[in-house]
């Protein structure tokens, strides 16, 4: 039995949209470092039409840090007790990135309580670059920063920030970084979320899942951005080949972060792939 109590006190949850026994339930799942209010801008495609659930999984944004391992496994059954204590039975999951690894474990750990997978730019195989790429740059934050403005001197000089068209990846994991800082009780800035299960989670994406991405039987749409370091044109091609049954489309001029890039694109894409299956 789930204890209501506990889930209310570990995630930071919303709801948007239709009544949830009026209408199908998205879940939108955020990817690392993100939070359920990176969705914002995309929500109002959406909420005419579905029940919408965001939350910050375990360790990031609002949510508890726990201490349980970060491996995909537990992020998924972290959903099933979302679920279970919000009453929802079955649910569309679309899923960025660390999100989309979420989506697909829980659609195979928990058979009939997805009714569709939207895998944004992740794919089973391990992109260990960009994985390495990341971790470094987490770890190369000298936190806790004294002030603001030694926060934003770092950022603006040592991080080696360019402008968004030289290196948007590069710009908008800065952004997201900057976004992760809050300030202590003690006056100093440092990491919003949990540093720990962070670097867990970036282990985990060094992990192959193409047995678990076999074995999914729901219907799938998955989106790759055109620029994307995270999902190479060779992954997303071999993962149409072993799963026949999936819609794919590579999004143009967009790199890792298609629905925060290009919201209404990303958007059109999904509520397509969703009323076709109506």
């Amino acid at each position: 039995m789930i204890n209501s109590t506990s889930i209310s006190e570990r995630f930071f949850i919303r709801e948007y949209g239709q009544k949830k026994n009026e209408a199908k339930t998205i879940v939108f799942i955020h990817g690392l470092l993100g939070w359920g209010l990176n969705w914002s801008p995309i929500i109002k495609y959406f909420e005419s039409e579905f029940h919408i659930l965001t939350y910050d999984q375990r360790g990031h944004g609002r949510s508890a840090h726990s201490k349980t391992p970060y491996s995909t496994e537990n992020y998924a059954q972290d959903l099933k007790e979302i679920l279970d204590y919000s009453d929802i039975k079955s649910v569309h999951l679309v899923g960025h990135s660390m999100g989309a690894r979420t989506a697909q474990a829980f659609s195979v750990m928990y058979p009939g309580r997805a009714l569709s997978l939207t895998l944004e730019d992740m794919g089973p195989q391990p992109e260990v670059e960009s994985t390495l790429s990341t971790q470094q740059m987490i770890l190369n934050v000298p936190v806790p920063f004294a002030s603001k403005g030694e926060m934003d001197s770092f950022f603006e000089s040592e991080f080696k920030v360019k402008t968004a068209s030289e290196d948007t990846q590069k710009q908008v994991m800065a952004n997201f970084l900057k976004a992760n800082l809050l300030r202590l009780e003690d006056g100093k800035i440092s990491w919003r979320f949990h540093l720990d299960g962070v670097l867990q989670t970036l282990d985990e994406g060094l992990k192959p899942r193409w047995t678990e991405f076999r074995s999914v039987s729901v219907p799938t749409l998955i989106l790759k951005g055109q620029n994307s370091k995270h999902l190479t044109h060779q992954t997303f091609e071999l993962m149409m080949q072993t799963l026949p049954h999936a819609n794919g489309h590579i999004v143009s001029d967009v790199g890792h972060w298609i629905h925060y890039q290009s919201p209404e694109v990303f958007s059109q894409y999904v509520l397509k792939f969703l009323h076709d299956l109506s």
